[in-house]
């Protein structure tokens, strides 16, 4: 299975975060895209739903809507 989120921030430019979840080894790997400069991580033994959780808190500070900023 994989997941795409795509930030669109006048601060932050363009932003792409490509997930890929490969069942049987429960790995994770994050390819991320800002400005134009390429990052690859590789996260093990974290579930998907911990990482678009996470994904969603920084969405949302990004945007301004995260409750204690």
């Amino acid at each position: 299975m994989s997941s795409i989120l795509v930030i669109d921030d006048s601060e932050i430019n363009t932003m792409l975060i490509k997930s890929i979840f490969e069942e049987e080894s429960d790995e994770i790997s994050v390819y991320v895209e800002l400005n134009s400069k390429n990052a690859l991580a590789t996260i093990e033994q974290l579930m998907p739903s911990i990482i678009l959780l996470d994904l969603m808190i920084l969405w949302s500070k990004w945007r301004g809507d995260f409750a204690g900023n």
